[in-house]
């Protein structure tokens, strides 16, 4: 087994740290070996160091500036960059030069959800469901797309979906997290930060009563958190899984003490 064969055999197996040292030996005798440089491209991205990635996907925009994969994949980074119109615009020129696009179908039609342009999003979701088969990762960015747009049946419906077409076990994984975290799913997709911060203050001082009943909701809370946290460390970036993570420590924390007052 080659150098790259090992990146890429570390990259498949999760281990992502392995995978760029490996890769970075690659590119030390190869600086423009373009499948090693999208290889570490995808493991920045996994972790969520956007600023390492950027810097990968300009260097293979330098080398070729006309691949539709590379594009694709610079439309993907601004997506998780929080960059709408920029993804769109990747996205949408992609779609002109690829026949089987559902998958970015899916993605434009999310970003114009994360825009509120609604009626645009609509349209790209149509476009979405006249494909006969979809793959699990499309069916993923609609139930996103459904959740942006206020459409919890729709979402479920969804990932409902991806269990049943999934042949993959990280695809049916990934759809059985996302229905067990579609509590905390639907909150942080749907509504504006200043909501979020309510809802927590309501919790915590419905908690404060100690009532079994509350603390039963306390769980099934706890348990909907630790799944999109699972989720985002599963699906990626883990960086947003560690955040989440730290920051509901102090909920676990006084759920747990709860508990044991109650019992």
């Amino acid at each position: 087994m080659d150098t790259l064969q090992q990146a890429q055999a570390a990259y498949k197996k999760r281990d992502f740290r392995k995978a760029i040292r490996v890769f970075e030996d690659v590119l030390r005798t190869e600086p423009n070996n373009v499948t090693a440089l999208r290889g570490l491209l995808a493991c920045w991205t996994y972790l969520g160091n956007y600023n390492k990635a950027d810097l990968v996907v300009q260097q293979l925009l330098r080398i070729a500036p006309d691949s539709v994969e590379i594009k694709a994949d610079l439309a993907e980074l601004r997506f998780l960059q929080h960059r709408y119109s920029e993804a769109i615009a990747g996205f949408q020129s992609v779609l002109r030069l690829r026949t089987e696009a559902s998958y970015f179908e899916a993605r434009v039609a999310n970003a114009y959800a994360k825009l509120g342009q609604r009626v645009d999003a609509e349209r790209y979701l149509a476009q979405v469901r006249s494909h006969e088969q979809l793959d699990p990762e499309t069916q993923f960015g609609m139930a996103s797309t459904f959740l942006s747009l206020g459409q919890p049946v729709k979402a479920i419906g969804a990932y409902s979906a991806m269990w049943r077409s999934a042949t993959e076990m990280r695809n049916r994984l990934i759809s059985l997290l996302a229905l067990v975290a579609f509590p905390v799913v639907w909150v942080g997709e749907s509504m504006p930060a200043w909501v979020k911060v309510i809802v927590g203050i309501g919790l915590t001082v419905v908690m404060l009563f100690r009532g079994v009943i509350a603390y039963a909701l306390g769980l099934l809370l706890l348990i909907a958190i630790a799944a999109n946290v699972a989720l985002f460390w599963v699906n990626g970036p883990r960086q947003r899984a560690l955040r989440l993570g730290a920051a509901s420590g102090l909920w676990y924390a006084f759920l747990l003490a709860g508990w044991l007052q109650v019992w």
